[in-house]
């Protein structure tokens, strides 16, 4: 039964190609990471929610996207599961970071430098470096929209916010 499950969770390995190989096994590990992450968030989602029907929701839609991509990677479809990884997870951000009102003063934009440094590691330098100026851009434009326009705040009375402030 160990055997299983250390096959399941392992990296693939794709013999014809090396850089796949790598690709996958860095992917697996940070889709792993993120699986297992989301899994105990729901958790305490269900515990301690008052009302978790959205929010359980949405983290499931996450792990279903998470889970496709694991299986995506062991069928071989490294490198555009890698794109798709980091578009998602660089629009989340910026979403989410927009969603919890203070989009530029938001500690979530930090993760930014994390989806730069993954689309590094995962595509390739060129992608680094697109994925770097555009959460510039990005940054520049929600801070001049936030001084015209107040945006949205709909996730203002959340507890995560408040803590991620203090």
């Amino acid at each position: 039964a160990w055997n299983r499950v250390k096959n399941m969770i392992k990296a693939p390995v794709f013999a014809e190609d090396l850089e796949k190989t790598r690709i996958a096994a860095i992917l697996n590990a940070i889709l792993l990471g993120i699986f297992l992450i989301f899994l105990v968030y729901l958790g305490s989602i269900l515990i301690t929610n008052d009302n978790p029907v959205v929010s359980a929701i949405i983290v499931l839609l996450l792990e279903g996207l998470i889970f496709g991509s694991l299986v995506a990677v062991r069928r071989g479809v490294v490198r555009r599961t890698a794109l798709i990884f980091i578009i998602v997870m660089w629009l989340a951000i910026l979403v989410g970071s927009a969603l919890f009102g203070q989009a530029v003063n938001n500690p979530i934009i930090a993760s930014m430098m994390l989806v730069t440094f993954a689309a590094g590691y995962l595509i390739s330098n060129r992608a680094a470096i697109v994925v770097g100026i555009l959460s510039i851009l990005s940054l520049f434009a929600l801070h001049f929209i936030g001084q015209a326009v107040e945006l949205p705040a709909v996730l203002e009375s959340s507890d995560s916010v408040y803590l991620s402030r203090l």
